[in-house]
């Protein structure tokens, strides 16, 4: 499987998920409405690279895009709510 270097968070994102490989490296697993990524990023990294981006769009009007995932890591049950607004 190829890991991608460059993750956008957007609305087709259902749940991102971290991963440690047997090398020591954080890695996420994206889940989207149809497809799944290995990104070479750890899950805050993303979000904050997506509200970067989204922070920085042309001016216009505004778009928000809130989501939010559960799911579970280590056992654990995490939930994650995310709101993110571009200008278009």
């Amino acid at each position: 499987m190829r890991i991608l270097n460059f993750y956008l968070v957007n609305h087709n994102t259902v749940s991102m998920v971290p991963i440690v490989a047997e090398n020591g490296n954080l890695y996420t697993v994206v889940f989207e409405r149809e497809h799944m990524a290995v990104v070479g990023k750890s899950p805050s990294t993303l979000i904050q690279e997506s509200k970067q981006f989204y922070r920085k769009p042309p001016t216009g009007h505004l778009l928000t895009r809130k989501w939010g995932s559960i799911g579970n890591v280590n056992d654990k049950q995490v939930q994650a709510n995310f709101q993110f607004t571009k200008k278009l």
